[in-house]
């Protein structure tokens, strides 16, 4: 039983890992555009800088209420795994009250539900991604079909490859000749 636990506590671990790991390299790719804030006057870009309380959400990883500015300021993170990947802030007047226990409830599960709908996307564009990269491959494969004999096809196989990938230079080398022996 201690074992089973120790094993399921190093996926958690692997799976956190995994999770930080994918969501910086999604944050990397979006440098321009880290999210959305939607206003009155509309909906802009968030830019590069986050707002404090949406920092520190992330950083603490806890909701936190505030007051500012005449606003009344709800923030809690989007965690996935227990990774905080981000952080949903809702501003209202302060003549609306304060933030009730069941207004940080319901942010709360709707951060829950973002974070899921935020990996899923994620998940089909990288699913996405890898189709596209068979596809292409694949397709670099399937001509070395025009060759007569297994050098054309190195070959052909050779130049596609670089072609396809986009890399100056591709090896392909067979026989077992120059491996040494022991």
């Amino acid at each position: 039983f201690q074992e089973t636990q120790e094993r399921l506590h190093e996926l958690d671990a692997l799976y956190r890992l995994h999770t930080q790991k994918e969501w910086g390299r999604v944050s990397r790719e979006m440098a321009e555009v880290s999210g959305y804030h939607y206003g009155p006057t509309g909906i802009s870009p968030a830019g590069e800088t986050w707002w404090p309380e949406i920092e520190e959400a992330v950083r603490r990883g806890k909701t936190r209420t505030l007051s500012d500015d005449g606003s009344e300021v709800l923030t809690t993170p989007i965690t996935l795994r227990g990774q905080a990947i981000g952080a949903l802030s809702f501003r209202r007047p302060a003549e609306a009250g304060a933030w009730s226990a069941q207004d940080v409830a319901l942010m709360e599960t709707t951060a829950d539900q973002v974070a899921l709908a935020l990996e899923n996307v994620r998940l089909l564009e990288e699913a996405q991604q890898r189709a596209r990269q068979e596809h292409v491959i694949r397709q670099a494969i399937d001509h070395t079909h025009r060759a007569v004999n297994v050098e054309q096809a190195l070959r052909i196989m050779a130049q596609e490859l670089a072609q396809t990938m986009g890399v100056p230079h591709v090896s392909i080398e067979l026989g077992t000749d120059m491996l040494t022996q022991e």
